[in-house]
């Protein structure tokens, strides 16, 4: 007889099925990667603009913008944790910060985008996003417009990375990060 390891129990030649399983799990969850792994968990690596993204100075909405990324453009991933939901990269030689979930693996994961509308001005909400009174975090919110809603670009106003936009005929401020071009999701 011998003794088993872990807790000093006598066990015959053989570990229970229930430690080997328990050992599997655990090797399993240590060496391959976590399920649902995105592009953003990448680093040192290349990846594409699923929508248009402002590439920032900072990780955060205040931030200056320093280019425009078009959808469809690769950006290199640089080292570094994600912020505030801001993945740092570089794009046209330039370091900066661009929303972590407007990025992913492969061109191919970019559904094709649908012809612009006559006006070219529809936009689709990436995400759950505040309509709100005013171009800033803190001015007050109108309603909430559901992921995939389509919304309007007025073109009366951008600021702070926010911009003018009807919603079912309701105006207000939308944060731009957040917004797609319709067919991008």
């Amino acid at each position: 007889m011998r003794t088993s390891m872990w807790n000093g129990s006598v066990i015959r030649g053989r570990w229970p099925l229930w430690r080997i399983a328990s050992l599997i799990v655990l090797l399993a969850a240590l060496l391959l990667p976590p399920l649902g792994a995105s592009a953003q968990t990448c680093t040192s690596c290349t990846l594409y603009a699923i929508t248009e993204l402002n590439l920032r100075q900072d990780p955060s909405i205040d931030a200056p913008v320093l280019r425009f990324v078009p959808a469809g453009s690769p950006v290199y991933r640089s080292a570094g944790a994600e912020v505030n939901g801001y993945a740092p990269v570089t794009y046209d030689d330039v370091p900066g910060w661009v929303v972590a979930l407007g990025l992913v693996a492969s061109p191919d994961e970019i559904e094709p985008v649908a012809p612009p509308a006559p006006d070219g001005d529809a936009r689709v909400t990436l995400s759950p996003l505040l309509l709100r009174s005013g171009p800033s975090p803190d001015a007050e919110p109108i309603l909430v417009m559901p992921e995939g809603a389509t919304v309007t670009l007025t073109g009366e106003g951008a600021q702070d990375g926010y911009v003018t936009v009807d919603y079912d005929g309701q105006p207000g401020w939308a944060y731009a990060d957040l917004l797609g071009e319709p067919g991008a999701s």
